[in-house]
C-alpha cells in the first residue's frame, strides 16, 4: 500500500497540472493522502501556507482533476508537511492490539473491562446541534462543504 501511495504521488508530482499548480504554489508541500476504497483510488492533499489554501489531486482512472479551497478550522494551527520516508501503514487489526497492548498490557485487565460492562451511549444528533456542542474540531480536516 505505500509503495502504490509513493507511486501515486509521484505520478501526481510529474504531471502539467501539478507543475502549473507549484509554480503558483512555491510554498506549497504534501500534507496528507486518502485512499478510496470503493474505487481504489488516491487523494493527494497539499498545503500552501502563503494563501492558506489546501489543493486535492483527485486520481479516477489515471486522469488527475485538481480542486482547491480555503482552510476550514476554528483557529490557526500549524499543518505539518508529510515525508512518506516517516509513514508506516499498519492493519487496522495490527493497529487495535498494538494500542490495546500498550494500554491493557495483560489478559486480566481487558478482562476486567469487558465484565466491567461499561455503558455506551448511542443517540442522533443533528449537524447544527452536533457542531454546536463539539465545535468544527468533529471533523476530520476541516467543515464538509455540501
Amino acid at each position: 500500500m505505500l509503495d502504490k501511495l509513493k507511486n501515486t504521488v509521484e505520478k501526481v508530482e510529474e504531471c502539467e497540472d501539478f507543475v502549473n499548480w507549484k509554480s503558483e504554489h512555491q510554498e506549497g508541500y504534501l500534507v496528507s493522502a486518502f485512499f478510496n476504497n470503493k474505487i481504489g483510488e488516491w487523494q493527494i492533499h497539499y498545503y500552501d501556507p502563503a494563501k492558506d489554501e489546501m489543493s486535492v489531486f483527485n486520481i479516477e482512472n489515471d486522469v488527475i482533476s485538481i480542486d482547491s479551497d480555503e482552510i476550514f478550522r476554528k483557529e490557526k494551527t500549524k499543518i505539518n508537511e508529510l515525508h512518506l520516508e516517516d509513514i508506516k501503514i499498519e492493519s487496522v487489526d495490527e493497529l487495535i492490539k498494538k494500542l490495546v497492548d500498550e494500554k491493557y498490557n495483560s489478559e486480566e485487565e481487558a478482562n476486567k473491562i469487558v465484565q466491567d460492562k461499561v455503558k455506551i451511549k448511542k443517540f442522533f444528533m443533528t449537524r447544527d446541534k452536533a457542531e454546536k456542542k463539539y465545535g468544527f474540531s468533529i471533523y476530520q480536516g476541516g467543515v464538509p462543504i455540501s
